[in-house]
């Protein structure tokens, strides 16, 4: 919950995930302290457009890094409720991030972190992991 996730970081006690979400809003260009205060607005239509141009703005630019199977990112918000969806190529529905396999999961959040921390300095970089296969198994 979006509420949650706000004081934990007021409080500077983030776990793992929260970090996780924090840069995915970040890239996207999503604001937690606008999204909190408009957590009990009644004009759901902007809030809702704002959230798809951060969807498309997130899944460009994230687009091409996995060539093995492309997704796309969808962004939802149900009042402090932050919903991340994901529908990879083939796929016809989306998929709460959360009920993906561990595998998507671990990927998401490795090229998500990835690709924040390096800025993009390493955009053509051969990288070599031990194990990746370990929870890349759908």
């Amino acid at each position: 919950l979006l509420d949650q996730l706000k004081q934990r970081r007021d409080q500077k006690q983030l776990t793992n995930d929260d970090e996780t979400v924090l840069i995915i809003m970040k890239m996207a260009g999503i604001d937690l302290d606008d999204q909190v205060a408009k957590a009990n607005e009644q004009k759901r239509e902007q809030r809702a457009l704002d959230l798809n141009d951060a969807s498309i703005t997130f899944t460009k630019e994230m687009a091409g890094r996995w060539t093995q199977q492309p997704y796309e990112i969808q962004f939802h918000v149900d009042q402090y409720h932050f919903i991340t969806w994901v529908k990879t190529s083939g796929q016809a529905e989306l998929i709460p991030l959360e009920e993906e396999s561990k595998g998507v999961q671990w990927f998401f959040s490795f090229d998500v972190h990835f690709a924040h921390e390096t800025q993009g300095i390493l955009k053509n970089a051969v990288i070599l992991l031990d194990e990746p296969g370990l929870h890349l198994h759908r």
